[in-house]
């Protein structure tokens, strides 16, 4: 590739960057890579470094990578992974597919409300609330039972 190539992808992909709010990955390509090459801008998860194409033919790979916070290393900047996390769960969701809510991955917990609640496993934030008090109201009263009960039988 030419200086004057790359100079000219390098300006692509910073318009890319500013159209969609963040900043490239450490895995982003300069140019659509060959195999991608008949899949719209807007068809891709990553539009900026033409990463996890969402098609009907992609969509299950990419949401399977990027399940794997390991896997989202490459993006710094949390918008990307933001908008990365919630173009992948929309576009499964739209098209039939089950997305399991992650309760303990910071990037499904940024994802919109209503987005959530049409992912399997997610209670809402209210529910889990209560229910989490209720365990612990539960656990304190056998814990006090306990204690009572062992207080009540050391007097005998």
């Amino acid at each position: 590739m030419s200086e004057g190539e790359r100079e000219k992808l390098e300006k692509e992909i910073s318009a890319r960057e500013r159209k969609y709010g963040y900043k490239r990955g450490d895995n982003a390509s300069l140019a659509k890579p060959d195999e991608y090459k008949d899949i719209p801008e807007g068809s891709f998860a990553d539009p900026v470094g033409f990463n996890y194409p969402v098609g009907d033919a992609h969509i299950r790979p990419a949401l399977g990578y990027w399940s794997h916070i390991d896997h989202r290393g490459a993006y710094s900047d949390p918008k990307a992974r933001a908008y990365i996390t919630e173009k992948i769960v929309k576009t499964a969701l739209a098209k039939g597919i089950q997305v399991a809510w992650q309760a303990n991955d910071p990037d499904y917990k940024k994802l919109p409300e209503s987005l959530k609640r049409r992912m399997g496993g997610y209670e809402g934030e209210k529910e889990v609330k209560a229910m989490a008090f209720d365990e612990i109201a539960d656990a304190f009263v056998r814990y006090d039972r306990g204690w009572y009960e062992e207080e009540e039988g050391s007097e005998k």
